[in-house]
């Protein structure tokens, strides 16, 4: 299984092998559902089990019982793993299946796949499953890092939270259920409930917050199944489930507009200041500093901040490199004759809102350097050849390319002591 759902006990191949062969034989239907015949998980009334090789599952828009719009990739499932139907009729959001040569999946009747569930020989086999489903289900859909919790909860026992508390769980799946009070689901106003409102899960990926004084309720998923609450428990979940597919849609395409509109401005940005230029008289220009400096002038110059900013001392190759060497290969060169070290990042998401150290960029159009210092509460472009800083945002961030380097002073040769660790961790951040 994956590393992920480590804490969900996991079951002997030996008998879920056997257990995969008595669904395949005498409770369900063989589905092919390979790269060139995904199957659209819209029956609610259906329970589909991974029976060989591995299933990429996806939230897609639907319209009339079709795909309607771009994938976006949820979770993988193995064999023994367990998918339940979502219907796209309320939201016009729903799961696709898909699969690699040779992928099937068994499709389960739910009140079979409920009644097996209340069989000895079967309820370990249907709870694993269920657990599994509602874990990574959980892992897919949470968009930020769980905030840190007020309250881990491990036990069945009920729980009295006062207002603003978050609570979160590192058991592998703990029902929750309101008695009194109100809280929201994943911290969004949109996902609040009640003790009008059915169970739902809390996982180590997943979180609530109590807006009052709250009495919580909970149980283990072998409690619901005992009581016969799991599959109205399920069924309440899968509608928030659903709201969250389509919050997280609706955020993934304004946050894709975003990025066309400042690429588009980037790029007209771009032009008019080429355009700005040819239209300056030659008196004008000799003012600025010329564009075409050296790529190991423009290095150096770069550099300059980032030395100041770590306590390292930059130094220029020891022989002129040639006119088309590449940025990087000078870069090496600089760093082996000032005996540093360097590392490459990539530059992901919101990246100039973290402070990451001071880095060297190399601009998408043009493959010049630049370096990037952090000051305040975000990154600053450092531009060697106007000698001028510009606070870096959206707009900013697409014009550089998606790899920067962070540097650091390697250990001595000599044998490295306690006193050395220190003195290397602290250069830098004096």
């Amino acid at each position: 299984m994956l590393e992920s759902l480590s804490a969900i006990p996991q079951t002997p191949l030996a008998d879920l092998e056997l257990f995969l062969l008595n669904l395949r034989y005498k409770e369900g239907r063989l589905v092919n559902v390979e790269g060139h015949r995904p199957q659209l998980l819209d029956d609610e009334a259906q329970v589909w089990v991974v029976y060989a090789g591995v299933v990429d599952l996806f939230a897609v828009p639907v319209q009339e019982g079709a795909v309607s719009g771009t994938r976006r990739h949820l979770f993988q499932a193995v064999p023994g793993q367990a998918l339940f139907g979502l219907s796209s009729a309320e939201n016009g959001f729903g799961l696709l299946a898909s699969g690699s040569s040779g992928t099937q999946l068994l499709r389960i009747p739910r009140q079979r796949f409920w009644a097996l569930a209340a069989e000895l020989e079967f309820s370990a086999h249907i709870e694993a499953m269920i657990d599994n489903w509602v874990l990574q289900l959980t892992r897919a859909l949470a968009r930020r890092v769980p905030p840190k919790p007020d309250l881990l909860l491990n036990s069945v026992k009920p729980r009295i939270l006062d207002a603003g508390e978050i609570v979160s769980t590192n058991e592998a799946v703990l029902w929750t259920q309101i008695r009194f009070g109100e809280a929201t689901y994943f911290c969004q106003p949109e996902l609040a409930f009640d003790h009008t409102a059915g169970n739902l899960p809390l996982t180590r990926f997943s979180w609530l917050a109590s807006r009052l004084r709250t009495q919580l309720l909970t149980s283990d998923t072998a409690a619901l199944l005992d009581s016969q609450e799991i599959e109205a428990a399920l069924s309440y979940f899968h509608s928030r489930v659903k709201l969250i597919m389509g919050s997280n849609w609706q955020q993934d395409t304004a946050e894709e507009l975003d990025r066309l509109q400042a690429r588009a401005a980037a790029e007209q940005q771009t032009m008019e200041q080429a355009l700005t230029r040819l239209r300056q008289p030659l008196a004008a220009r000799a003012t600025v500093p010329p564009p075409d400096a050296s790529q190991t002038d423009q290095l150096m110059a770069a550099l300059k901040p980032i030395g100041a900013a770590l306590g390292l001392n930059f130094h220029p190759p020891h022989l002129t490199p040639a006119a088309a060497t590449p940025a990087y290969e000078i870069l090496e060169q600089i760093v082996r004759q000032s005996d540093v070290r360097t590392r490459e990042v990539a530059l992901r998401g919101a990246w100039w809102r973290q402070d990451g150290g001071p880095l060297l960029a190399l601009t998408a159009a043009e493959n010049r350097p630049v370096a990037l210092i952090y000051q305040g509460r975000g990154y600053q472009i450092f531009d060697p050849l106007t000698h001028e800083y510009r606070p870096v945002d959206l707009a900013a961030s697409v014009q550089l390319g998606p790899l920067a380097y962070s540097f650091y002073r390697p250990f001595p040769n000599s044998a490295v002591t306690l006193r050395d660790i220190l003195r290397f961790s602290l250069q830098g951040n004096r």
